[in-house]
């Protein structure tokens, strides 16, 4: 059942004649009876406005919010770095004998300059260089993964590109390697540590990534260092799992799958956990700044009477 603000009866149109406070009273109410019109839905509910649309005042609290927490929070996973990078060198040397790696985990050094140093865990595992068959197989699978996204329901129409732009990152690759001769421009050794090193970097970038995005909405302080904790713990696992995916896969299907892995499987993967995060704290219950930047309607009075 459809519902509305208007007060029961429908307000009584001034005479001309009548004094100018009370015309100048009607008309307010007038206003004021169509504003509350515009702002509820065919149920009667508030439409509020939509938080990317409310603007937020430099409080002292927000820019707490904003800065001054993911500050700290940076600087404790800047100390914390060198503890999570020797547990990288543990998990890699852990997994890789069963994937076939042997003991084979050594460690990098990579420093900013004079003012901050970190050893970067690795396998020194070396990739082979696709031979013919390796080729002609690539090109077969691409071509028939190709050919069944055409299968492919038009509900799953998302699917079917991005198996066709996985597909168009492998036939060039295919077309490289076929042309090119080795050594390749990127070792696999080379490629861990950059990985790895990236990884590292976004450990210490997430709260600050958080601080603008997330930090600056009204919820208690305690998710919001929740939601950190538990994005920098999933990242922190994922990016040696992944390294070692990474390197298994190339060390068996050769130099070939490198770049769709590098494109397709590398930060990317990490950027969609960030939005799923992001997406899950920002479904808890809690007031935003769009809810707090329109107020619920006032309540009449039972038996009021419009002007």
């Amino acid at each position: 059942m459809v519902t509305s603000v208007v007060p029961e009866g429908r307000p009584s149109r001034v005479p001309s004649r009548a004094p100018l406070w009370r015309r100048i009273v009607s008309a307010v109410s007038r206003r004021d009876a169509v504003y509350e019109l515009r702002r509820r839905g065919v149920r009667g509910g508030v439409i509020r406005q939509h938080r990317a649309m409310a603007t937020l005042s430099a409080t002292p609290m927000l820019l707490v919010n904003m800065l001054a927490i993911p500050l700290a929070l940076t600087v404790g996973v800047l100390l914390a770095l060198p503890w999570i990078t020797d547990r990288w060198g543990d998990l890699l040397r852990a997994l890789g004998t069963p994937l076939g790696f042997g003991n084979v985990v050594l460690a990098r050094a990579v420093s900013i300059g004079n003012l901050y140093s970190l050893a970067i865990p690795y396998v020194n595992v070396q990739a082979p260089w696709p031979g013919r068959v390796a080729l002609v197989v690539g090109a077969v699978g691409s071509l028939l993964a190709l050919a069944a996204t055409f299968a492919l329901s038009p509900r799953q129409l998302p699917l079917r590109y991005a198996i066709r732009a996985v597909v168009a990152l492998q036939l060039v690759s295919i077309a490289y390697f076929a042309l090119a001769r080795p050594p390749f421009a990127y070792r696999l050794p080379d490629y861990l540590v950059g990985f790895l090193s990236t990884g590292a970097a976004v450990l210490v970038l997430l709260p600050l990534l958080l601080g603008l995005t997330f930090f600056l909405f009204h919820m208690a302080l305690w998710r919001k260092l929740l939601l950190a904790a538990l994005l920098v713990a999933h990242m922190a696992v994922l990016f040696p799992l992944q390294a070692l995916v990474h390197a298994y896969l190339v060390t068996h299907a050769t130099l070939l799958v490198l770049p769709p892995l590098f494109l397709v499987f590398g930060l990317l993967v990490e950027t969609a956990v960030f939005v799923a995060f992001y997406g899950w704290g920002m479904s808890w219950a809690g007031h935003t700044a769009a809810e707090d930047a329109v107020s619920p309607p006032r309540r009449r009075r039972s038996g009021a009477r419009h002007p």
